[in-house]
């Protein structure tokens, strides 16, 4: 959290993830959501809980999609292989989890970017389970 002038603050996640930023005073009803690479502009004051954004982004929570709503940033296959088409996705729900085209031998084929499911479920938002990671600005 950087402070530009008297009235704001940035917070800016450059590029470790999205992040959730929740009022330390109502955390569950009032959030904000920082995608990589963006900053948002709190208002003087704001007391705040960050803290990254896990589920679906690293691992996939939901186990009947297989990995449906897998939204993170990783374009190489399993084996370091360049996605075509950018990052690794399972929309069509394949069994095999989060995959994307690659070129092998002249072909665009699928291929596992090894995404594994999430062994958690973190439903736990209140500042006494975040490990307070508070901010004050």
């Amino acid at each position: 959290c950087r402070n530009p002038g008297p009235r704001k603050a940035v917070v800016s996640t450059q590029s470790t993830g999205d992040w959730l930023l929740r009022n330390q005073e109502t955390p569950v009803s009032e959030y904000y959501v920082i995608k990589q690479g963006r900053s948002l502009k709190v208002s003087k004051g704001m007391k705040g809980i960050l803290e990254p954004i896990m589920a679906n982004m690293f691992c996939y929570k939901e186990p009947e999609g297989h990995g449906k709503y897998f939204v993170g940033y990783q374009n190489t296959d399993i084996a370091g292989n360049a996605c075509i088409e950018g990052p690794c996705r399972n929309e069509d729900s394949n069994p095999a989890g989060p995959h994307c085209l690659i070129k092998s031998g002249g072909k665009s084929v699928s291929s596992s970017c090894g995404i594994p499911q999430c062994i958690w479920d973190v439903e736990c938002s209140i500042p006494s389970c975040t490990n307070q990671n508070y901010f004050k600005n």
